[in-house]
């Protein structure tokens, strides 16, 4: 019968089974234990494990197998549901699910090949797969020399006016994709990072047209990247810094301490990942200690803002995403933390005097 004309490894055991399951109507299963474990230690901010994505693969590749060999256009639906079920798992980038739906066509792909050349598996390779040619078979015989690829240590000495204009215009390009290539984009921003610097401060260019030229900066963990790149210190490190220094700023602030800042503090001592509030709450109170105020906080969108402001209701119970406006652009940030470093760090991407 099929099921023994069909030679596969125990992953597609349940390979004879297609004829009773309709890709149509495909719904994810439940995951198994091992990951629901993996998954309930997740969060954004420290992305998706090396071997737990792999172990994630290798449970959907199995499971599309019970359906087809072939799943086309269900890899697409298997990882739209993947990422809507479980949005810790969502890309930072593109449509959310583009590297599980690379992934997953890879795992699908290389299982395929373990399989024997017969059923469904042979036709596919016949009317599909590489011919071999003459050119081919004397391939074989040469031995391709190794060719080590060495980068440059500084590569912006390297870049001319027209090397820096084609990396703008490929960077452009790049951002109009679904998915774009995030290490493309990063090997583009540092090799223009001296331009794009000397521009900003010689021509002083408008926020609408930097962002046009340079659509990364658009995003506020670009603009953390530039500022490390300037100033040579990541400004993540600031929430390290707030929980070291918390008590001392409260001391030397005394009575000038807001009261929203007090309830942070309170609310962040009840809450097992407080560091976010404690970030907020020493991002607010410092600018007390210069005898300033906290006005850049402001409750909506302006028409227009001179410089980096933060929009937020001062809500304890909304700190979740939140916006950065200069001038007329918006930048979206994860929460009013991230947005308050953010606008401190555009000072020193756009150059602010």
């Amino acid at each position: 019968n099929r099921g023994e004309n069909l030679k596969l490894s125990p992953m597609f055991s349940a390979q004879v089974e297609l004829e009773k399951l309709d890709p149509a109507k495909y719904v994810l299963p439940q995951v198994p234990a091992d990951i629901a474990i993996g998954l309930s230690s997740l969060d954004k901010k420290s992305g998706v494990p090396t071997k737990l994505r792999n172990r994630i693969i290798e449970w959907l590749c199995h499971d599309l197998f019970r359906y087809t060999l072939y799943p086309n256009r269900l890899y697409l639906e298997v990882c739209r549901q993947l990422v809507l079920r479980y949005d810790v798992l969502r890309d930072a980038v593109g449509t959310g699910s583009d590297s599980w739906h690379r992934a997953l066509r890879f795992k699908c792909k290389y299982e395929r090949g373990k399989i024997e050349e017969t059923g469904v598996i042979q036709e596919k390779r016949k009317k599909f797969g590489k011919k071999r040619t003459q050119h081919d078979n004397h391939d074989d015989d040469n031995i391709s020399a190794k060719r080590i690829c060495r980068r440059p240590g500084n590569v912006e000495a390297l870049e001319d006016e027209l090397s820096v204009k084609a990396h703008i215009a490929a960077m452009q390009k790049e951002f109009t994709k679904a998915c774009p290539n995030v290490l493309s984009i990063a090997d583009s921003m540092e090799r223009t990072f001296a331009a794009r610097q000397k521009w900003i401060a010689e021509e002083c260019p408008s926020v609408t047209d930097i962002f046009e030229t340079y659509p990364a900066l658009s995003e506020v963990k670009e603009v953390f990247l530039e500022f490390e790149r300037i100033t040579s210190v990541h400004p993540q490190e600031l929430e390290s810094l707030a929980e070291r220094h918390m008590p001392t700023l409260l001391r030397l602030a005394g009575k000038k301490v807001e009261g929203v800042s007090l309830k942070l503090l309170a609310k962040a001592a009840t809450v097992p990942d407080g560091g976010c509030m404690t970030t907020l709450a020493f991002l607010m109170t410092l600018p007390r200690m210069v005898k300033e105020r906290t006005a850049f906080l402001k409750d909506s969108a302006l028409w227009f803002s001179t410089y980096p402001a933060v929009v937020w209701t001062n809500d304890l119970e909304d700190l979740g995403q939140c916006l950065v406006q200069v001038e007329n652009q918006i930048l979206n940030a994860e929460n009013p933390a991230q947005a308050i470093i953010a606008a401190f760090c555009l000072h020193w991407v756009l150059n602010f005097m």
